[in-house]
């Protein structure tokens, strides 16, 4: 491999990418990483750190206080988004690199390159806020390293590879299960003491990951129990407990092929059409958008085996070698995804760089009709992805949370206070207080939070508040006629609580309605009346204060 030349092609292709992502940015940013740039302007550091996200906080901090000192006005979560924008073309420049040292072919691998840099959660991420193009960019480092190493048979190289590893892992927990393919790549490899290397990798790896775990742990819970530790740091599971049912397999399915192509999130409507909630029916246009994907996905994936298949025997040890390290990287991964959050595309942009090596490394030379081929493909995910999914995102159309508290906007000022309930509902708080700076409260947020009682409870003093603020309380979604499909999806369900019971203990405000969107009434509160017996009330009314 001439090394200048794959620099030169990097460094293009990189900075072409970059500008696309900048251009292309999300209108409507991603609500959990909203909450991340809040962090980061608080400047509390036990704020910023994040158990599945230990270093993300900090890093974004440091970013955004660099970016201050040229521009006073700097906005974190913009800052952010360009952090993400940089991670996601600097990737696709290394892992061209990367499969370079594995003897494929200009053409093939920028051809990868650019597959993964298209590819929807990997493209999405890019120009959103959100953890998963810097961690993304590291496990491509650390598999650059690999690529490295094995192209110059030296293990010297390795010493980085526990150091850049640790970093993936502290921006995104989940990274820690690329150490088998670490592990994988080290035994494969055509150097001296293979055994001696793997085992300094794995203590080293260990020592860096315990250490700093261990020291953060201790100062963001304040205490130095291992056990009290130890639970903050599994906190990133969010309470969700691995387990396996019948439709695992089909979400798994349907998650995998939407990280490639977007899959117009009808997902979520079969799910619901199979639990007998949601929509009566799904247009035979969407289906057969869905089907259509679902096929070019199918034909993606089956290319790269064919091609394997028919060059096993050509096969060279270069990419034999690569071939096993992706698929010890692909299996941790596919395991995690089955047992969490099957439906959930952002998981699988972890895996996505190995699978498009074996697209490469299925096609490291390919023919003239191979080029074809290979350009059609890029083609193809580029126009189905930019159409249905980046553009869209960019003006904020395919959001629905964004496209609500724009359509709100009008009928509201800035002393408002808006409650919502529902899942119908669940993201259009963050963006009302991040456009138009007013006070909002999801009604699930306080009983996941504080438990039923309570939570219902502190929400009456938060009307009350309101009321003696002179400020008008505006109430969405929760008088509106029943949808069953959005108190399931918002877990209301799970936890115990019904519409009607926080209706009768709101009884005691006066209503009336303000109006109207997408057919459904928006009310607000105009005032207090005589408390019916039986009412819940306020935890202050009830010791007298």
């Amino acid at each position: 491999m001439k090394t200048r030349p794959t620099v030169y092609l990097s460094i293009a292709v990189s900075a072409v990418l970059l500008a696309l992502y900048i251009i292309l940015g999300a209108r409507a940013l991603n609500l959990d990483g909203l909450g991340y740039a809040g962090r980061v302007e608080s400047n509390h550091v036990r704020q910023m750190l994040l158990p599945g996200h230990l270093f993300y906080g900090p890093i974004m901090w440091a970013i955004f206080k660099l970016t201050a000192l040229f521009y006073q006005n700097a906005d974190a979560a913009r800052v952010m988004q360009v952090a993400d924008s940089f991670a996601g073309a600097i990737g696709i420049g290394v892992f061209i690199s990367a499969l370079r040292r594995l003897r494929v072919s200009p053409f093939s691998a920028t051809c990868a390159g650019l597959a993964l840099a298209f590819s929807y959660t990997f493209w999405v991420h890019s120009t959103d806020l959100t953890t998963y193009a810097p961690s993304t960019l590291c496990l491509i480092c650390v598999f650059y390293i690999l690529c490295r190493v094995k192209s110059d048979s030296r293990g010297v190289g390795l010493y980085a590879l526990a150091p850049v590893l640790a970093l993936a892992t502290f921006i995104h927990q989940s990274n820690v299960l690329f150490a088998t393919a670490a592990l994988v790549g080290i035994m494969l490899l055509d150097i001296r003491r293979r055994w001696l290397h793997a085992l300094t990798f794995v203590l080293i790896f260990a020592v860096l990951v315990t250490v700093p775990y261990a020291l953060l742990g201790a100062y963001a819970t304040g205490r130095r129990s291992p056990v009290a530790i130890a639970r903050w740091a599994s906190g990133s599971s969010h309470g969700y407990k691995p387990g396996i049912e019948p439709m695992s397999v089909p979400r798994f399915a349907y998650g995998f092929g939407n990280s490639i192509i977007y899959l117009d999130d009808i997902g979520t409507s079969i799910k619901g059409r199979m639990g007998s909630i949601g929509e009566s029916r799904i247009s035979a246009r969407r289906l057969a958008v869905f089907a259509a994907k679902s096929a070019f996905i199918l034909a993606l994936l089956a290319l790269p085996i064919i091609g394997l298949i028919r060059r096993r025997a050509r096969i060279s040890g270069w990419r034999s070698w690569a071939a096993w390290v992706c698929v010890a990287w692909i299996l941790p991964y596919t395991a995690f995804a089955l047992f969490y959050f099957t439906t959930d595309h952002d998981r699988w942009i972890m895996l996505l760089p190995a699978v498009w090596t074996l697209f490469a490394v299925a096609f490291p030379e390919p023919s003239r009709i191979g080029h074809v081929v290979l350009g059609a493909v890029v083609a193809a995910i580029f126009a189905l992805n930019l159409a249905f999914a980046i553009f869209p995102s960019h003006l904020g159309t395919n959001n629905p949370y964004y496209m609500e508290s724009r359509a709100m906007a009008p009928h509201l000022v800035g002393s408002d206070f808006v409650i919502f309930w529902g899942h119908d509902h669940i993201g259009t708080p963050g963006y009302l207080r991040l456009d138009r700076g007013i006070k909002t409260q999801h009604i699930f947020d306080l009983i996941l939070r504080y438990g039923k009682h309570n939570g219902i409870n502190r929400l009456v003093q938060m009307i009350n508040g309101a009321i003696d603020d002179n400020r008008r309380v505006v109430i969405v979604g929760l008088y509106s006629p029943h949808n069953r499909a959005s108190d399931y999806e918002s877990e209301a369900a799970k936890l115990h609580t019904d519409r009607r019971e926080v209706i009768a203990a709101l009884d005691g405000f006066e209503l009336r309605p303000i109006f109207k969107m997408k057919g459904e009434t928006v009310y607000c509160y105009t005032g207090r009346r005589p408390r019916p017996s039986g009412t819940l009330v306020s935890i202050d009314e009830e010791s007298g204060k």
